[in-house]
Order: C-alpha cells, then structure tokens, then sequence
C-alpha cells in the first residue's frame, strides 16, 4: 500500500529478469524543497515481498521522478530532474541489482527550464536521454543525449521545433526516433539528422 497523496505523482514499474519487479516514482510533489521526499525505489518479488526499498535525495532539493529502466545486467538506471535555488538540473541514477548505488550525474542543460520525458537503454548498455530544454526568451527545443555504462555523457544534441510532449526509441540500425507533439525525427547512430 502507496502513501496516499493528494497530488498527481509520475510513477513507473519495470521488470528484472528474474520476474522481480521494480516500481519508481516521487513520493509526494510539494511546493517546497522541504515537503518533496526525494526518489523512492522499491524492488519486491513476484509475490509482493520487498526485497529492498530506497529513497534518494539531493541535498534538501526537490527532485521529481520521470522514467526507469533495468539493463541486461540487472542494474537500474532512474532518470528526472531536481531544482536548486533556481536552478533546474537533470540527474540520472544507476543502481546495482542489490539497490547499490553505482553512478549518479546531475546535468545543468544551462536553461531556465527543462523537462525529462524518457530514458532507454542501449544495446552497448550506454544510455538514452531525451527531453526538452526552455529558456522563456528562447522557443522550446528538445534534447536528445547518449552516455556510456558510467554515465560518461558521449554526445548531445539540442534541435527544434519542439513542443511540451515526447518520447524517444532506439530503431533498429543504432539510431533514434524522437516524438514531439506533432513533430517526428529521426537521428543516426551519432546525433545526425536524418529527417
């Protein structure tokens, strides 16, 4: 049973190669650095049992959950954005299977504004990030990143036009496929446009 919350939080479930499942999300979505309780991470077996619980926070900043993925190896990558005195970061969180934490970035974009929509593993077990970045003088433009197994940032892109949705895939010759709103792109293997 969750903590009942009278805000919407973002909440998502996975599923590890055992049949364990594991469920993510930000507990409550305050105001406040103080009323916002972090990131929670819950791994229980197929029968409900927890296997282990954990809640990440970055100092006494508000952090907001966005998606969650489990790699080949069992390791969990969590994905969101956090705010400091101003400032929007994005952070990307990989776990070992036990619930160890194994890397950890916080990525200012250098914009007013950002919002994460999803991540994806890659078959080399790097990773996908993909979102939206905001300056309120500037139209919004979507971003699209790739890092290594150690959260070692390989390469960004940042394009337009964009919209306030999306959702990014890995097609099937190694590169991207972005949705925005009514915008489609497609990126190579190395952040080419394509189309």
């Amino acid at each position: 049973l969750l903590e009942k919350s009278d805000k919407p939080y973002e909440q998502k479930i996975a599923r590890f190669s055992n049949g364990d499942l594991l469920i993510g999300g930000s507990p409550i979505r305050g105001e406040t650095a103080n009323r916002n309780g972090g990131i929670n991470i819950l791994r229980l077996d197929p029968c409900g049992n927890t296997i282990w619980s954990k809640n990440f926070e970055w100092k006494q900043n508000f952090m907001t959950f966005k998606d969650l993925k489990i790699n080949s190896d069992n390791e969990v990558y969590i994905y969101g954005t956090a705010y400091e005195s101003g400032s929007e970061y994005i952070f990307i969180l990989k776990l070992g299977p036990k619930g160890n934490e194994l890397a950890y970035r916080m990525l200012h974009m250098g914009t007013v504004d950002n919002f994460t929509y999803n991540i994806q593993v890659m078959p080399n077990g790097g990773l996908m990030a993909y979102g939206l970045v905001l300056d309120f003088s500037t139209a919004k433009r979507g971003f699209l990143s790739v890092f290594d197994k150690n959260l070692t940032l390989q390469w960004g892109k940042v394009f337009a036009p964009f919209e306030s949705t999306g959702e990014a895939i890995l097609t099937t010759d190694g590169g991207f496929l972005c949705r925005s709103g009514i915008y489609t792109f497609r990126f190579n293997a190395t952040g080419d446009l394509l189309w």
